[in-house]
């Protein structure tokens, strides 16, 4: 599994909104994030869709985070951008593997994939928070 440039834009996006606590639009958050406004508005859209955003429009409009960045989990942000997390065929659901049955590997990849999704549930966009401010510090 590869994590997509969209994920890490959208983990960008969802950090930059964290550290503000205001409302910002599409284009204030491209400018910030240094990215491509159509990009940055593709990553809104789908964080909205999945409930991680809230999105306001007008003059005072934009978007802010739905939750609190403790409640966000990296699992939340990914499958907002990429769908559900599978290492490979045995574990995606919308397409199984038509071996699945007679593979000796499909119980381990089942695990393996497991356990990938219990670390991916447990890292909050809080704690990613945390660890940019303990990096800052160190390079300071």
């Amino acid at each position: 599994m590869r994590i997509t440039r969209e994920t890490d834009y959208a983990l960008l996006v969802l950090t930059k909104l964290a550290v503000r606590e205001e409302k910002l639009s599409a284009s204030a958050l491209a400018e910030i994030c240094e990215l491509n406004v159509s990009l940055v508005s593709k990553v809104l859209k789908l964080l909205v869709k999945a409930e991680l955003l809230t999105s306001t429009r007008g003059i005072y409009g934009g978007y802010q985070l739905q939750r609190d960045p403790e409640e966000i989990t990296l699992l939340e942000v990914i499958e907002a951008i990429e769908g559900p997390v599978a290492v490979n065929a045995c574990n995606d659901m919308e397409n199984p593997c038509d071996k699945a049955i007679v593979c000796t590997l499909a119980p381990h990849w089942r695990v393996i994939n497991h356990k990938l999704y219990e670390s991916f549930s447990e890292v909050t966009l809080k704690s990613l928070l945390g660890s940019a401010q303990d990096l800052r510090k160190l390079v300071e």
